[in-house]
């Protein structure tokens, strides 16, 4: 069978929303070759899950994203990763951009072309070809980045889930607002259970 699938590493608050759907129509208008194979497909978040709940030690100690580099990477032939609006990838879109690299398949970076506000984002869902983010391969220098996890690409574990939600697993953070916490991580950021 002939891989024709490329892979879109994105952050979790862009999961099924208007701006995941108009970042996949830039994406096959870019790219028109491949089908986009996306992590937030239902069956994909029941498997990660599934690998989650059997690989488990504790909440930050888990095997989760193997699920993604060991199963769903391999089928693909490359991807294309979105980091948050200050070009820096979520520890979670780093390393699927790093297997896809390492791997030797090609990786394009989906860019912000300027700081974007929510309304920037509600005029590129309205039209796609706007030009508030492009696509292009990643630099020499931006793989080396990536492939070292350098906090000048790649944001910590930590900050990671902070840019993600308001609370851990509860109500996610607009994705316009992402980039915009601090360091460290709230009081109550983690509830009891």
């Amino acid at each position: 069978m002939i891989k024709t699938k490329i892979y879109f590493a994105h952050p979790l608050n862009v999961y099924n929303t208007a701006l995941e759907s108009a970042l996949e129509i830039l994406i096959r208008r870019s790219i028109p070759e491949y089908e986009i194979e996306s992590p937030s497909k239902s069956h994909h978040q029941k498997g990660y899950e599934e690998w989650k709940a059997n690989t488990a030690i504790n909440r930050d100690k888990h095997n989760a994203m193997a699920y993604f580099y060991e199963i769903v990477i391999p089928q693909c032939v490359g991807c294309v990763s979105l980091p948050f609006l200050d070009r820096r990838m979520g520890l979670g879109v780093n390393g699927e951009t790093k297997k896809t690299i390492e791997r030797g398949d090609p990786a394009w970076f989906l860019i912000p072309t300027r700081m974007a506000a929510q309304k920037d984002i509600d005029d590129f869902i309205a039209n796609p070809k706007n030009g508030l983010f492009i696509i292009r391969k990643f630099t020499e220098d931006e793989i080396q980045l990536i492939l070292s996890e350098d906090p000048l690409i790649c944001v910590s574990h930590q900050e990671t889930r902070l840019r993600t939600f308001f609370i851990y697993n509860g109500p996610m953070r607009p994705y316009a607002e992402a980039h915009l916490v601090q360091m460290p991580v709230p009081e109550g950021f983690y509830p009891d259970n």
